[in-house]
């Protein structure tokens, strides 16, 4: 597929995508986040589309595996944290709840900055998100210093 005719596919079926994102239950900013990493991941494997169905089913079925995939890791990070945070400071079931009540009180985007803070540099995250490096570092260090507010509050 040329880029002229990936374009087209992009203008006329990136909404389409984003619907079904938000059907699964994110919200439209993460939905067209995601949106926007598997029309990425298409392109770079566009050669891979066999044509057996519909482009915009084909690049639904990437964005359904980026998800699930997001999916896994945010439960397996938030497992991690809440482990981590307890051997760190206190093992016993009070500072569990409070680490699980930290980590629901954080917004989608100040939780998956300190999920990225866990996995790689921000450097990478810059890079793999296409966002500034200093926007990169600023969304995480307020993400810990909200989490810092919300347990002593």
């Amino acid at each position: 597929m040329d880029e002229k005719s990936f374009e087209a596919q992009y203008v006329e079926h990136f909404d389409y995508v984003v619907r079904v994102i938000v059907s699964k239950g994110l919200k439209r900013e993460d939905a067209e986040e995601l949106s926007q990493r598997a029309w990425l991941q298409a392109w770079r494997k566009r050669d891979l589309f066999s044509g057996r169905a519909a482009f915009k089913t084909w690049v639904c079925k990437i964005a359904m595996n980026m998800l699930f995939s997001d999916l896994r890791r945010v439960h397996l990070h938030q497992q991690a944290l809440l482990a981590t945070y307890s051997a760190s400071y206190r093992a016993d079931q009070e500072s569990l709840v409070l680490a699980h009540q930290i980590l629901s009180k954080l917004s989608d985007k100040q939780r998956n900055a300190l999920i990225a803070a866990t996995e790689i540099t921000p450097k990478q995250e810059s890079v793999e998100t296409n966002r500034n490096l200093q926007t990169v570092r600023v969304n995480r260090f307020r993400a810990r210093q909200a989490a810092i507010k919300i347990a002593t509050a």
